[in-house]
């Protein structure tokens, strides 16, 4: 059987985006250090002691944006291709977002949603911030704009995250933006260039949701990166006005 130490928790991605076929996949293994926390993959020579210890009818509290929002039941493992640590999941309620957070023990601070659309006036300076940033012309089409008050301060902070074809080159991006002195800015930009019909070198980044999980007051940002037939995970953390990738590993792929 795997045990982990006694301040060691898994964070797990729960996705009903197939409403027929939910499940639930391990992010990290996040051990607290005092007020610092360390993040590794599960180790892919114990999955049969991760299986039995983590799936198999085990029941986790589930959050989206950081509010609780539903009772996940872990079921039997699913293959999510062919070399993927997931199970099928049962849910006792439907998620907002069609996706959340999992957590085997004591982790994500909770708080209310504060997601919420950008306004018109958010979303143009938005579109100018990507052009000027990035050089791409975005539109709510290929684009997805979200408000969010990711420190809690009363200041939304604002994530655009698509994908866009400028000429010979796709940017798939993600950049979290803030706002101050009434002009927006870019406080992380990753943007990943390549040629639009070649699949085998895409590197999408998509956020998959935000939770507190170092009680700083600070929501980090849980994200996936999607290439051809692969994909990990990612936490991002801010630290003072930008931000960094503080754990990359776990997903699958063939």
């Amino acid at each position: 059987m795997l045990f982990l130490a006694a301040a060691t928790v898994v964070l797990f991605g729960v996705d009903a985006t197939d409403a027929k076929r939910p499940y639930i996949e391990p992010i990290a293994i996040v051990e607290k250090r005092g007020p610092r926390l360390t993040f590794s993959e599960p180790d892919k020579r114990e999955q049969k002691s991760f299986v039995r210890e983590y799936f198999g009818g085990k029941r986790y509290d589930v959050f989206s944006s950081g509010e609780r929002v539903a009772t996940a039941f872990a079921q039997s493992r699913v293959e999510l291709s062919c070399a993927s640590l997931a199970a099928g999941v049962k849910l006792s309620s439907r998620l907002p977002y069609n996706l959340g957070l999992a957590e085997s023990g004591p982790l994500i601070e909770q708080h209310r949603d504060m997601t919420r659309e950008v306004t018109p006036a958010e979303q143009a300076a938005l579109i100018d911030l990507l052009h000027d940033r990035i050089g791409v012309n975005a539109t709510p089409q290929d684009t997805s704009f979200i408000a969010v008050d990711l420190d809690h301060d009363g200041h939304p902070d604002f994530i655009a995250n698509g994908e866009v074809t400028m000429g010979r080159k796709q940017h798939q991006f993600l950049v979290i933006a803030g706002e101050r002195h009434g002009r927006m800015h870019a406080e992380y930009v990753y943007d990943h260039r390549k040629e639009p019909d070649d699949d085998n070198d895409t590197a999408r980044m998509e956020v998959f949701d935000q939770a507190d999980l170092d009680a700083d007051g600070v929501d980090e940002i849980i994200a996936r990166v999607h290439g051809y037939q692969t994909w990990n995970w990612c936490i991002l953390k801010r630290t003072r006005r930008s931000w960094k990738i503080v754990y990359s590993g776990g997903g699958g792929g063939c």
